[in-house]
C-alpha cells in the first residue's frame, strides 16, 4: 500500500483538561497537566534488504526505526502502535526490525498491512507471532480509552492461500468496481461480517463503560480514495 514513502512518526498526547468547579478558564492550566496517556505511532516502515528505487530507500528504514524508537523511549510513551507495512517484502526482512523493537524496551501493539504479506506462500501462516495476533483483530482498555485494532486484510487476495477467502475478495472487489468505487484494487483488503459484528459489540461495551474509543486499521475509510478499506457500508 503506497500511502507513504518511508517512516511516519507521530506522538499523540491526550491532555487532562480540568473542568471542575472553580476553574474560570478550563484551558488555561491544560499545559501544566500530565498527559492522560502518551502514544507513539509508526507506519509504513517498509523495510527490505534491497537497493533504493526512486525516493524509496528500503535499507534506511532500519536506521529510521531505531531513531524513532529511541526518541519515543526518551519521551516515555506508554506504548507504541505500528500501523502495518513493517516490511516491504521477504520474510527475512522482519528479523532486524523485530530485534530493534524487542531491544527498545517499549510496549507494542500492531495491525497488519498488505506489504506484510509479501512473503512466499509457505510463510503466510507462519508470520512472526510477536507481530501478529490471531485472528488479527483485538482490543484493550487503558486510562478510560478503548483501543480497537482491526484486521483490514481479513478478506483479500494476498493475505492467505485459502481459495474461498481469495474468491470472496475477488467478488467483493468486482462488486465495488461495478458500483464505481475507486478502491476496487487488488492491494486493498476488507473485513468480514464476523469482524464487523465484533466491532459493534466492542463499541457497545465501550459506550456502557463510558470509554473513549480509538479504532486502528492499516486502511483508511475516509475520505473516498483508492486506498480505502473494502466493504465500507457498515464502517462509515
Amino acid at each position: 500500500m503506497k500511502l507513504l514513502a518511508g517512516l511516519i512518526l507521530m506522538s499523540i498526547t491526550l491532555m487532562n483538561i480540568p473542568t471542575g468547579e472553580g476553574s474560570e478558564n478550563p484551558t488555561d492550566s491544560g499545559q501544566d497537566q500530565k498527559p492522560v496517556i502518551s502514544i507513539g505511532i509508526i507506519a509504513d516502515v517498509q523495510y527490505a534488504d534491497t537497493e533504493a528505487a526512486g525516493t524509496r530507500y528500503y535499507r534506511s528504514s532500519v536506521r529510521k526505526l531505531r531513531e524513532a524508537l529511541t526518541s519515543l523511549a526518551k519521551d516515555s510513551v506508554d506504548f507504541v502502535i505500528t500501523l502495518g507495512d513493517l516490511i516491504d517484502r521477504d520474510i527475512k526482512s522482519y528479523d532486524p526490525l523485530l530485534d530493534i523493537m524487542k531491544s527498545s524496551g517499549l510496549r507494542f501493539y500492531h495491525v497488519t498491512g498488505n506489504h506484510d504479506y509479501s512473503v512466499d506462500k509457505a510463510h503466510k501462516r507462519r508470520l512472526p507471532e510477536v507481530y501478529f495476533k490471531k485472528p488479527g483483530y483485538y482490543s484493550f482498555s487503558e486510562s478510560s480509552f478503548r483501543f480497537i485494532f482491526l484486521n483490514g486484510n481479513e478478506i483479500s487476495k494476498y493475505s492467505t492461500n485459502n481459495r474461498k477467502t481469495i474468491r470472496n475478495a475477488e467478488v467483493l472487489i468486482d462488486t465495488i468496481k461495478k458500483n464505481g468505487g475507486q478502491n476496487a484494487i487488488d492491494w486493498n483488503g476488507g473485513i468480514s461480517n464476523l469482524q464487523l459484528d465484533w466491532l459493534d459489540e466492542q463499541m457497545q461495551d465501550a459506550s456502557i463503560k463510558n470509554e473513549k474509543v480509538f479504532i486502528i486499521c492499516h486502511f483508511p475509510v475516509y475520505p473516498d480514495n483508492v486506498h480505502n478499506l473494502l466493504k465500507l457500508q457498515r464502517c462509515t
